[in-house]
């Protein structure tokens, strides 16, 4: 009996040992393998994606307490080797109680259809905003890029658990690359609501009791063409706005908004307590506007010194709506920074003091065309500025009258390269919410006019018998130009943008020899950046038998060149105002006169327009040349036009003037 023992022992011993050398094969979820299994789209040969998107899915489940329950499935095909970068997990959630990861797993199926399940270790956990000192707003990742080639599928799926107080959501059903199903479903309790409104073609749900889904398949991918509106994209999504019904036991308040004005409302109620002066911001608003005789004197003291306080971030309690919500402006002052809603609610408090009244307005930083008004949501807007009530006496391109408010001046005292009196660029002719008691609309921002985006040169030249040319050029920037210069002087140290600008000046003139003389910012004389260089170009002009001196007078290059060199269209084009004007002072050589020049070419379209004239003025040739593109878009179909205006402006600005040797 014990010899049986032992022997029974050995061989239930050896029946788990020969169990355990059969190691179980890593399996895909079911629909991560139906996704791998559908075949891509047909490709233009020229025009292949780095990779195409198999499966893209949402679900939103919602409980009868207000907690939130999402699962995201997400796979795509590698087609290309640049589409490896596409695979990655971004699971974004909330760290202050109201929001957690429950689950994340990504996996790959290479060509051959072996699976890898990335490992517990292979999760990173960060922080999502790297402009925060502090923030709740994390992130988990999982990088799947090296191990992933052309063929390779890669798919994730994570689900997260919210307590945010906020209910409405947008689905874009499209994407760059090609997508063959795009799938959002919302699960809602009896009794709740939901609204949904579609754009570009978006369709409307299938619902079964409670469970409503809005899919779409076989999708092209749609790919931006430069200067193109955000909106000519076209892109087909859906909003949805999920409704508790009322004395519903929810685990926070929800935030639910009808219109701008619950949403202009909502701002004025978070952000107007924060405003209070302390003595201390007295004082130091007394200091700063000390001297300070007139309305706008006070704006620029105040403002100036808002925007030198370093931009930092603390985001606490994103999900109860921290976001949108200011520190008191005591603190911002006490620590001496803050982020965008911090800065703009210390600009108010200190106008306040001096007896300025200032809103908070509510923008998108980034993209100007983001608004649809039909859809009424704080979610577009990514950023906060001020607006200063003010007088006739303040006119800048940053003013504006709004019926019913009276005439504003906004001012972003985030952006510290913006002077005071212009908005960033990407922010002008933006829609936006302006926090003011029961506001009923959106108000645009304004857009500057071409002369506030300004493009100013003059040279003083003189060319030499053996056709070299030498003289200094003057240019002055304002707007948009004037910024980037300001970001190109701050990113490079002296030599190197005293580099930059040489390779401006010497870009069509290999040989040139350039020397930085100056460079000056005059944001708080005229909003102005200026340009001061010297020049010398060996052989510029082209010597015909040494008799003739052939030049160009258009001697240096616009710094904007020519964006629209694609031969077809398919996107209307936003043409930006701006003004290019150049006057040059062209002194002779003794020995020639003029045998030949055009004293005026002009042309013009609906969205821009051209002037250069030539005149001689004694032993001078005064040349002057002017740009301008008017804010308006231009539809694909008159593509041809914009190609035809540009290909214009370059012929007109190779024309040359003719020197000949005076007889003898």
């Amino acid at each position: 009996m014990k010899i049986n023992a032992i022997t029974g022992g050995l061989c239930l011993l050896a029946a788990f040992s020969s169990v355990a050398v059969v190691e179980a094969k890593t399996k895909a979820p079911d629909w991560l393998a139906d996704a791998a299994d559908a075949a891509n789209p047909k490709f233009d040969p020229d025009d292949r994606p780095e990779a195409v998107v198999l499966w893209d899915e949402v679900i939103h489940e919602f409980q009868e307490n207000g907690t939130l329950m999402t699962t995201t499935r997400y796979a795509i095909r590698v087609i290309e080797p640049s589409g490896k970068a596409r695979a990655k997990v971004f699971a974004h959630y909330r760290d202050d109680g109201t929001g957690k990861i429950i689950r994340i797993k990504a996996w790959t199926i290479d060509r051959e259809g072996e699976v890898y399940a990335f490992k517990n270790s292979e999760v990173k956990d960060q922080t999502s905003s790297g402009y925060s000192m502090y923030s709740e707003s994390k992130v988990k990742i999982i990088d799947g890029k090296s191990k992933c080639r052309p063929g390779t599928v890669f798919g994730y799926e994570y689900t997260r658990e919210d307590r945010s107080a906020f209910t409405q959501y947008k689905w874009y059903f499209q994407s760059s690359i090609p997508v063959l199903m795009s799938k959002i479903e919302v699960s809602i309790p009896e009794n709740w609501s939901f609204k949904d409104t579609r754009f570009h073609g978006a369709p409307s749900s299938l619902s079964s009791d409670n469970r409503h889904v809005w899919k779409m398949e076989n999708l092209q991918g749609i790919k931006a063409e430069p200067k193109a509106p955000y909106r000519s994209l076209k892109r087909a999504f859906v909003t949805i706005d999920v409704v508790p019904p009322e004395n519903s036991r929810l685990k926070r308040d929800s935030l639910a908004f009808k219109s701008w004005k619950d949403i202009s409302n909502y701002t004025v109620e978070i952000q107007d307590p924060q405003v209070s002066p302390t003595p201390e911001i007295i004082e130091k608003a007394k200091e700063l506007t000390d001297g300070a005789d007139d309305i706008w004197s006070k704006v620029l003291a105040v403002g100036e010194y808002v925007k030198q306080l370093p931009y930092a971030s603390i985001s606490m309690d994103v999900g109860s709506g921290g976001g949108y919500t200011p520190r008191p402006a005591s603190e911002t002052f006490r620590v001496g920074y803050g982020d965008c809603k911090d800065k703009a609610t210390l600009m108010r408090s200190m106008l306040q003091v001096v007896g300025i009244k200032a809103y908070p307005v509510i923008v998108n930083a980034t993209n100007n065309d983001a608004v649809y008004p039909e859809w009424p949501s704080p979610f577009y807007f990514n950023h906060c500025i001020a607006a200063v009530e003010v007088d006739e006496s303040v006119d800048t391109p940053a003013v504006v009258e709004e019926e019913g408010v009276g005439r504003l001046l906004f001012v972003d005292p985030t952006s510290r390269l913006t002077p005071i009196g212009e908005l960033p660029f990407a922010e002008q002719g933006g829609y936006t919410v302006l926090g003011k008691k029961d506001m009923e609309n959106l108000i645009r921002l304004p857009q500057g006019p071409p002369e506030s985006n300004l493009e100013s040169r003059r040279i003083k030249a003189e060319l030499l018998p053996n056709g070299s040319i030498l003289g200094r050029v003057s240019d002055r920037y304002l707007g948009k130009r004037a910024n980037i210069e300001r970001v190109s002087k701050l990113r490079n140290d002296e030599k190197e943008y005293k580099a930059v600008c040489e390779r401006w000046v010497s870009g069509e003139n290999t040989s040139a020899k350039v020397a930085m003389i100056r460079s000056e910012d005059k944001a708080l004389e005229d909003r102005s950046f200026e340009i001061v260089l010297d020049f010398m170009i060996p052989d510029y002009a082209k010597s015909m038998r040494n008799q003739l001196l052939i030049f160009k007078p258009a001697i240096l290059s616009r710094r904007d060149g020519h964006p629209f060199t694609a031969s077809i269209r398919t996107m209307p084009i936003q043409m930006s105002p701006s003004l290019f004007e150049e006057e040059s002072m062209i002194y002779l050589p003794v020995d020639f006169v003029i045998d030949d020049m055009k004293e005026r070419i002009e042309f013009e379209s609906e969205f821009a327009s051209y002037s250069a004239t030539l005149e001689q003025v004694e032993d001078k040739i005064i040349y002057k040349r002017t740009l301008r593109f008017n804010d308006t878009i231009v539809p694909a179909e008159d593509y041809s036009k914009v190609q035809e205006f540009y290909r214009s402006v370059i012929e007109a600005d190779q024309t040359p003037v003719v020197l000949v040797r005076k007889s003898a």
